[in-house]
């Protein structure tokens, strides 16, 4: 049985875009808690979990059953739905407290990764890099190139699908 995973489906009031906030994946940089986000524009992402929750309400269960199979479909575990964010205590992820996060976007997103800048994350040649996007490396191209979320390669690295290229 897959592990209970909460999730907090929020929609900016700024924008009405509506997003799914995974408040347990999530990392502590210069004291601000960054957490997991999905929304169908963007995908995967990080995102400080302060901004979105301060500048977002929940949404209701009419306004995110288009998106829920979506982020089901990622497989992180039996999503649990919360409407209250107090009610769940965001952990930092201990495997990923050393990187620096950027504040873009409208809720804060990482910037995406160039070959070099992935290359020199993993510690890996950029030749590498190109190998394992044919064997299934997540990556998008972005007119002539690649271009990589850092959340969705370490997902990648993590379940084990770098081994054995």
């Amino acid at each position: 049985m897959d592990k209970e995973l909460p999730i907090i489906f929020r929609v900016d009031t700024k924008t009405g875009e509506l997003f799914a906030l995974f408040p347990t994946i999530s990392v502590v940089v210069s004291g601000r808690l960054y957490c997991t986000v999905y929304d169908s524009y963007c995908g995967l992402g990080r995102a400080d979990y302060q901004i979105c929750i301060n500048t977002s309400r929940p949404a209701r269960a009419e306004e995110y059953a288009a998106l829920k199979p979506k982020v089901e479909s990622l497989r992180y575990g039996n999503l649990v739905v919360y409407q209250n964010p107090n009610d769940i205590s965001p952990m930092p992820n201990p495997f990923d407290t050393q990187h620096q996060y950027h504040n873009k976007g409208d809720h804060h997103r990482e910037r995406w990764l160039s070959v070099e800048e992935l290359a020199a994350y993993l510690g890996v040649s950029k030749d590498t890099v190109y190998k394992w996007v044919a064997k299934g490396l997540p990556a998008y191209k972005v007119g002539r190139f690649w271009k990589f979320n850092r959340v969705e390669v370490d997902n990648w690295v993590r379940t084990g699908q770098a081994v054995n290229l």
